[in-house]
């Protein structure tokens, strides 16, 4: 999930009561892709996988899986300056001239977790630069994050293509970059190792990751720009593309399954080159003061991306059916229940009116409908914590029919009711055998000017309260139903 930063130096510019566009420069974090570190141990520099759908939240990762994680960057807008007419002012951005971020991971109570790891510790780590021998000829040096391998400028990409390289090496050359470790990189005074020390691995961030131009003009290097650049502005550097300039690697040995946050942290000197007709020509920048190629852009737009470690826990539980009968009112005897969910059939008139269903936990509406059945209609659904009463009109008589609850949820309305009832109901099936016969009517003539009791309540077919021969008259005509 994107997050704009506006930067304090840079005012929005309103005009009109209306924002004007403004220069931004945006991260994108994607997890799941590939660095290819074993072929890089040979000096090869096969481009970096990207994961489909790596940006997406909600990925899951087994307990204890090395993570590889990615920082894609994204320069455009127009960029503004406060007064106008400033440096770059209304110009698009040639690119990016100095990029500074940091990340951090947090669990879902907001804790910041992780310091420096290893393939083998709980961590940030780099399985490039893991500090070990390299095809026998170079030790790595060990550091928390790595570039990885993306350009191929004027096809030198198997040379390096990383954002610190040269053109002749495939790449942009950033060459004044940085990797986070726990000590820091020991540069900054070596004028071939331009480097500034940065910071370590302190609470829990991997911080100290960076690149940019130490001089645009430098002649060490052919100008390039565009990076970050998605497509060709008019009369601006070409684009170099959205691509995953910084990756890394997290160890989570250890870390307890449940939910984790991983955030991009914009730091101070985030910087763009301004863009103008031939910004990105040959001795363009001799035109202007040394250093002047880099202005601050006027927005950073941070990512944070949440996954899942082991396998996802489940918020909530879904409700179930505990009970179900079928619930009718015998005149002046009261209410008697006949228990449908357990396959007992409703024998009464008109089958079943009145569903009288008991959840494991209390219920709330969260859809229409919340109710539905396959036969007949729902005219009224009340809830009641965990019971809820439908009223249904025009239902079989003499056929089973499916209760369903698609628009019942826990109270959180997170986990949706699940599980029907199924109600059968056979007119004049007094004994509950599944078959109306003179049987049937032999229990209601025992029972003839009898009370009506939770024993006997079957008999009074008509339900009006007593048990007469008008019961016996309504089972022998729907004998053999």
């Amino acid at each position: 999930m994107n997050t704009l930063l506006k930067l304090a130096t840079v005012l929005a510019l309103v005009v009109a009561g209306q924002a004007m566009a403004q220069s931004e420069m945006i991260f994108t974090l994607e997890l799941g892709g590939d660095n290819h570190a074993d072929l890089y141990k040979g000096f090869l520099y096969p481009e970096y996988t990207r994961n489909p759908g790596g940006d997406l939240d909600g990925q899951t990762f087994d307990e204890g899986a090395i993570i590889d994680w990615a920082a894609l960057v994204e320069v455009g807008g127009i960029h503004q300056t406060d007064p106008v007419g400033g440096i770059g002012d209304g110009l698009p951005p040639a690119g990016a001239a100095n990029i500074v971020l940091s990340l951090r991971l947090t669990d879902g109570l907001g804790n910041v977790l992780l310091g420096a790891g290893s393939l083998t510790e709980q961590g940030w780590f780099s399985t490039i630069n893991d500090g070990e021998d390299r095809a026998g000829i170079e030790i790595d040096p060990l550091e928390n994050a790595a570039f990885p391998t993306v350009f191929n400028l004027y096809g030198n990409g198997a040379n390096g293509g990383r954002l610190f390289d040269s053109d002749a090496n495939g790449g942009p050359h950033l060459d004044f970059y940085s990797y986070p470790s726990v000590a820091g990189r020991a540069g900054g005074t070596d004028p071939e190792d331009p480097n500034p020390p940065m910071p370590a691995i302190t609470d829990g961030s991997l911080r100290g990751m960076g690149a940019g131009y130490s001089e645009f003009l430098d002649a060490r290097f052919t100008e390039t720009g565009g990076v970050g650049l998605a497509q060709d502005v008019t009369d601006v550097c070409t684009a170099l593309g959205v691509l995953p300039l910084f990756e890394g690697q997290i160890n989570t040995d250890g870390l307890a399954p449940g939910t984790y946050t991983l955030e991009v942290i914009a730091e101070q000197g985030n910087n763009i080159l301004w863009g103008d007709t031939g910004a990105c020509s040959d001795g363009y920048w001799t035109l202007f003061p040394v250093q002047t190629f880099a202005v601050p852009v006027n927005n950073v737009v941070v990512d944070t991306i949440t996954f899942q470690i082991g396998t996802p826990v489940d918020p909530c539980t879904d409700p179930l059916i505990t009970a179900a009968v079928s619930r009718k009112t015998h005149g002046a005897a009261g209410d008697f229940d006949i228990d449908v969910l357990n396959g007992a059939r409703e024998c009464r008139t008109n089958g079943v009116t009145q569903l009288v269903v008991t959840f494991d936990q209390d219920v709330i509406e969260v859809s229409q409908p919340s109710v539905s059945v396959t036969s007949g209609s729902v005219t009224n659904v009340t809830i009641d914590g965990n019971v809820v009463t439908v009223t249904i009109s025009g239902g079989p008589l003499y056929t089973p029919q499916t209760i369903s609850f698609p628009g019942l949820a826990d109270v959180t309305g997170m986990c949706l009711a699940t599980g029907t009832v199924n109600a059968a109901a056979r007119l004049g099936d007094v004994n509950g055998d599944g078959n109306i016969t003179v049987t049937d009517m032999v229990q209601v003539r025992n029972n003839l000017g009898q009370p009506v009791t939770a024993s006997n309540f079957r008999a009074d077919v008509n339900i009006d309260g007593n048990i007469t021969v008008t019961d016996m008259v309504q089972v022998r005509n729907n004998l053999g139903n």
